[in-house]
Order: structure tokens, then sequence, then C-alpha cells
């Protein structure tokens, strides 16, 4: 049935690590969560709980038949990241607060599907009875710039940067290659395979709680060398967890 918002629906291995990965800012006292501080603008380890609305679109290339291009029209999102321990390269005081150029480690899983086929808009997919579903996991280095607080005596913060790594994906599904009527074809992973993780973000820290904007592209690499993208964008809110 035709829908476009939707929670997708883990496979079980993806569900055990998922449920894992949400316990964790469990293990530590709730008193030291709620009361662990931040070094001013740097920000300590951390378990961030992310929920928003975003855009993906999921793209593969098949040697007789073409491209294909698939989206999801737009659809609710959770996923969880980590971040650890803050460090910085610069930090200046400023008239208000502080600026900030830094740096961290950053891991994340999440989860895609997508099930309407682009053909005569870039933004907008139609039914085609196509669908792929997949759970993805990356880790690497992110550089910041941090300003803040915004204003005195405040715990806000506005930051924006980059971020790129490695990590894995396994997916399955079926797609429409070629113009339409274009011809339906299984696409799956076979596995779990590798994959580039590029990251970009804007972010509104007040405490605990975050408003954030981020795009995210993952370049997946299969045996034969052909690669298929994943590609994300949307605005999100989220919680987190200090350690």
């Amino acid at each position: 049935m035709p829908h476009s918002c939707f929670f997708p629906i883990p496979q079980p291995k993806a569900m055990r690590l998922l449920v894992l990965t949400a316990l964790l800012p469990f293990a530590a006292p709730v008193a030291r969560a709620e009361d662990a501080p931040d070094k001013g603008g740097l920000r300590d380890a951390s378990v961030t709980v992310v929920a928003g609305y975003i855009q993906g679109t999921f793209k593969a290339r098949n040697a007789t038949f073409g491209e294909s291009q698939q989206t999801d029209n737009g659809h609710a999102n959770l996923n969880l990241d980590y971040d650890s321990h803050e460090k910085a390269f610069v930090r200046r005081p400023m008239g208000v607060g502080e600026f900030i150029m830094g740096w961290n480690f950053n891991a994340t899983i999440s989860q895609f599907q997508v099930n309407k086929q682009l053909e005569t808009s870039a933004f907008t997919g139609t039914d085609e009875g196509t669908s792929l579903k997949g759970t993805y996991a990356a880790v690497g280095p992110s550089a910041f710039i941090r300003l803040g607080p915004l204003y005195p005596g405040t715990k806000i913060f506005w930051s924006f940067g980059v971020g790129l790594g490695v990590g894995g994906t396994e997916y399955s599904g079926n797609a429409m290659f070629g113009a339409a009527p274009g011809t339906i074809l299984p696409v799956k992973s076979g596995g779990v395979k590798p994959m580039l993780y590029e990251t970009a973000f804007w972010k509104l820290d007040v405490g605990h709680v975050m408003v954030l904007f981020n795009s995210k592209y993952l370049l997946i690499r299969d045996a034969n060398l052909q690669s298929s993208t994943y590609e994300s964008y949307g605005l999100s809110v989220g919680y987190r967890f200090t350690f």
C-alpha cells in the first residue's frame, strides 16, 4: 500500500544490535548521566537518541538495464549516535561565549527504506510496486566549529561540521531500472557490504537537547567493484546521554 511516512522494520540481526545500543546509556547510574559536566563548549562522551523527518534516495546501476533511483518521499526516522569526548584545535574567547574548532570520533547506526521510483522529478517518486530496505552502521572522525553560549549563563550553543568514516550496510528488495516502464529486478547486498560514509551537519544545542539538520552519503561497494549510493537529508531532534 502506498505510504509516505513509516518507521522501517529492522532485520533480526539489526534489531538485536539496536536494542543493545539503546540500553548502553542506562548502564551508567542515572545521576552520572544527568550531572556529568561538559567542559564549557566541549562535550563529554555521549550516546544520542535522534528522531526526525528525512528524505533518502538509493541509487543502483545494472550493466544491462541502466540506472535506478528510489526515494521515500520523506519519512520519520530513528537512529542512535555515539560521540567520543571532544578535543579542541583552536579555542578563543569572544564578546559572549567562545569560538571552538574541534574534533572527535562518532559512530552511528540507522535504517533506510525506499519505495518510490524517481522518474520525472528529482525529489518526488512514483509508486511502481518496488521497495528496498536496509540497515547501516559507520564510525569515523568529525571536525566542527562551535559558538557559544549564545547568551550569558545559558547552555545554548550553535555548531556545524563534517564527518568522514567507514562502515557496513546490508539491504534487500527490488528496483526498476531504466526509463518507465522499466525492468524490475531484485537488489540485495548478499551480506554486509563495506561502505564509505560522509556527513555534514548544523546543530543547535540547548543543554542535553539538540535540533539537528544533517545530510548523509553512503558509497557502497560490492564484490564486483560496482557501486551503489544512499543519500539522505532532514531535520531531527535528539537527546544526549553523557557519561
